[in-house]
């Protein structure tokens, strides 16, 4: 999907091979195979792989879920362990698009493989996959977080069925967006959320973004007074479906007021920073965007029916707004001059700096511009390669990485807290770098929303600092 900036915040992707943990229950791992030698130093399956890869790749390679196939047993695992090395040491599985060595920043619950595990992998390839006790089991995981007794349940509003595959408008994918009230009389704080894929087969993303019906949508230009009449116009354009199609945030030209949730297969309850919230007004609606990849499922088998769960409070310590910049993208709205990239490159860097005060959209005047930096969502299309975020705390300071991406990945994209938050003021300069390959483009490649133009963007999730 795309940013539609400065109004519209949106998380493009869909999610592949997600890596985490929350499997159902042990699994026999008693299929021939060779033994292995302890002595010889030999990693086996039984000693070393099976708690590997229960912790790090059953969350989606098990029976059911949503990867093509399953680490539950030795043969399986045997089959798939070449090829799982190529992509463990490529550092494309698990997909993780921070780097999480502690080299740039430290991160909340990294589905990061340290470089010991990433030998042991490889060393139990190496010595033929031996493994090692056949007549064990294999690991229980703990069952996943979950959210407080309290927490609301957010439902589509009714079952849907995908765009079958292979169709005009859905050659595999079909984004689907659903309008939902929480009938909200007061204000409340989303400290945490959780989302229950109905067809976990399909269901590649979810996002929910709160929308106020009564707010004006400035990009439309003047054709809808309100974003209640653009979402009911959206619903209107197919009829015998539900919902609209939404490959960007919350549909086109719907204005969106905040991001409370976004998941992805794997990701259990997921909660903020102790002592914060993203805060919902009383009388704003939801709107859940769900993505389905219907690369290897039959449409008419699905009847989706995914909920979001989410914890609500009357109250937070401190509220976390999220915020974005992209220089690239944003000279659509000025008349200046636009940039560009040139086509037939290999390598395009485009860099640009700003302050907190560039980075102001969603948040009040007085909230001053001394914050936390809790959280962070790096956003390139396509042609995207790598971006890296660092930090310069005032004039003449070095600057501090903060963020790399180092390989870019389109189809994975989510919000990465840090372990420890970073306080930034009016006199923090964020640099910003993105890199890519625009070697298939003919003609210089525009900042837009769609995948064949470009954007180069970081959204910041912001908490005012605790009071002394």
């Amino acid at each position: 999907m795309h940013f539609r900036p400065p109004l519209h915040l949106a998380l493009a992707g869909a999610v592949t091979l997600l890596v985490s943990a929350c499997n159902t229950g042990p699994t026999s791992a008693t299929d021939a195979g060779p033994t292995g030698d302890a002595a010889s130093g030999t990693p086996t399956f039984s000693e070393h792989i099976a708690p590997l890869v229960t912790k790090h790749c059953r969350g989606c390679h098990t029976k059911g879920g949503i990867a093509p196939f399953a680490f539950d047993d030795y043969a399986t695992t045997k089959t798939w362990g070449k090829p799982s090395r190529k992509a463990i040491e490529a550092r494309t599985m698990p997909p993780w698009g921070v780097d999480a060595s502690g080299a740039c920043g430290t991160w909340q619950d990294a589905r990061w493989l340290t470089d010991a595990e990433i030998k042991t992998f490889g060393a139990w390839v190496d010595g033929g996959m031996p493994v090692g006790n056949a007549k064990q089991t294999m690991p229980v995981l703990p069952k996943p977080t979950t959210l407080g007794a309290n927490a609301i349940d957010v439902p589509m509003p009714i079952a849907y069925t995908p765009k079958p595959k292979g169709t005009k408008d859905a050659p595999t994918d079909d984004y689907r967006c659903f309008r939902i009230d929480p009938k909200l009389t007061a204000a409340k704080y989303v400290t945490g959320f959780e989302v229950v894929p109905g067809d976990p087969r399909v269901v590649h993303h979810v996002l929910l973004f709160s929308v106020a019906p009564k707010a004006w949508p400035a990009t439309a230009g003047g054709k809808f007074p309100s974003n209640d009449a653009v979402m009911k116009h959206l619903d209107d354009l197919e009829p015998d479906r539900p919902g609209w199609e939404c490959f960007g945030a919350a549909g086109d030209d719907v204005l969106v007021s905040g991001l409370p949730a976004t998941w992805a297969p794997g990701t259990s309850a997921v909660h903020y920073p102790a002592g914060t919230g993203v805060k919902l007004e009383p009388g704003e609606e939801l709107v859940m965007q769900v993505h389905y990849s219907m690369a290897d499922v039959d449409a008419a088998t699905v009847k989706d029916l995914t909920r979001v769960r989410l914890e609500l409070a009357d109250k937070v310590e401190r509220q976390v707004y999220v915020v974005l910049h992209d220089p690239f993208i944003f000279k659509l709205f000025t008349g200046l001059p636009q940039d560009s990239l040139p086509p037939g490159k290999a390598k395009v860097e485009y860099p640009w700096q700003a302050t907190v005060k560039d980075f102001n959209f969603w948040i009040p005047a007085a909230a001053g511009t001394t914050f936390d930096l809790v959280g962070v969502l790096p956003h390139l299309h396509k042609r995207g390669r790598a971006l890296n975020l660092s930090l310069q705390q005032g004039e003449g300071k070095p600057k501090v990485c903060a963020a790399d991406v180092p390989r870019w990945d389109f189809d994975w994209q989510q919000i990465y807290f840090y372990d420890k938050a970073t306080r930034i003021d009016a006199e923090t300069r964020f640099h910003v770098n993105c890199v890519y390959d625009t070697t298939d483009a003919t003609a210089p490649v525009m900042a837009g929303y769609g995948t064949d133009n470009e954007m180069c963007l970081f959204a910041l999730f912001l908490a005012k600092p605790a009071s002394p």
